[in-house]
């Protein structure tokens, strides 16, 4: 989220080392219309640095508001808004180069602004621009920088430490799921076919109850197997038995209609009679298995 803020008004300022100047509305306007991100993107940094880093944002657009030069400020991180949030910085500078282009805002946490409404303004640079302070006890030593980046750099650390671990706990809990739902689908998978398997049991023991009670005939046993195990879906079928509509299901139905029909009477023919030997009775075997 941008965040527009004012860094710098115009006036008759004067530096830390007594120089003073007058900046006025047409500077503030020059800046506005120089400014160009894809070309130089001004950093916001903590204190002063001569190297202009670490950057914690950058200034993506600047415009004049009366007398007023403000700065938008875009990707800024949530660890120093907090720190800002908790009053560790409470003013502002920036830094212009000896053309009046703009260098980087700095965050201060120092005395109070002289410049009312903007916080400590401050100007600097390297061989080609001058520093400018407001206020007394405005300036913030390299020491007091240093250990404050420390502080945020260590916090940033834990920061990212804490989201890889959830990262982490969210990749493992992710696995952990997948393989459930694995193992969930192997298991259905396995008991429909222990079913299957069973029916399959189920349906041989029945056609050979119909095979000895003379109601089939050993040869038709792939056929009826193969049309049981078709009509197994659930379909239901509609019989007028006794003036009365009876739904039965498909299966049910086939296996009720093999056992209603008459004994052929075939193998019973070739039982073995009282007295006869073993090689009379061999006939009906042999008879048997051409059905």
């Amino acid at each position: 989220m941008s965040v527009w803020t004012a860094i710098f008004r115009a006036g008759t300022h004067t530096d830390s080392a007594g120089q003073t100047r007058a900046w006025t509305i047409a500077d503030l306007d020059r800046a506005v219309a120089s400014y160009d991100p894809a070309r130089h993107a001004a950093p916001l940094v903590i204190g002063h640095p001569r190297a202009d880093a670490p950057a914690w944002g950058w200034v993506g657009q600047l415009r004049r508001e009366g007398d007023r030069l403000l700065a938008r400020l875009d990707d800024v991180p949530e660890e120093l808004k907090q720190a800002v949030a908790a009053g560790r910085y409470r003013h502002k500078s920036a830094a212009f180069y000896g053309d009046g282009g703009l260098r980087h805002v700095g965050l201060l946490g120092a005395a109070p602004p002289a410049v009312k409404g903007l916080g400590p303004v401050e100007f600097g640079g390297d061989d080609d621009w001058q520093e400018w302070a407001f206020g007394e006890g405005a300036e913030q030593t390299t020491e007091e920088t240093m250990n404050e980046l420390e502080e945020m750099k260590a916090r940033l650390a834990q920061l990212e430490a804490k989201a890889q671990a959830a990262e982490s706990k969210a990749a493992q809990a992710e696995a952990a799921a997948a393989q459930a739902e694995k193992d969930r689908r192997a298991a259905e998978a396995a008991h429909a076919e222990a079913q299957q398997k069973q029916a399959a049991k189920d349906r041989e023991a029945r056609f050979n109850e119909l095979v000895a009670g003379g109601k089939c005939l050993p040869g038709e046993k792939d056929a009826a197997l193969a049309i049981a195990a078709a009509l197994e879906a659930g379909v239901e079928l509609c019989f007028a038995e006794g003036g009365a509509v009876v739904r039965r299901p498909a299966e049910e139905a086939f296996w009720s209609l093999l056992a209603s029909r008459p004994g052929s009477g075939l193998l019973g023919e070739f039982a073995q009679a009282p007295g006869s030997t073993e090689s009379q009775a061999a006939p009906r075997a042999d008879f048997a298995a051409k059905f």
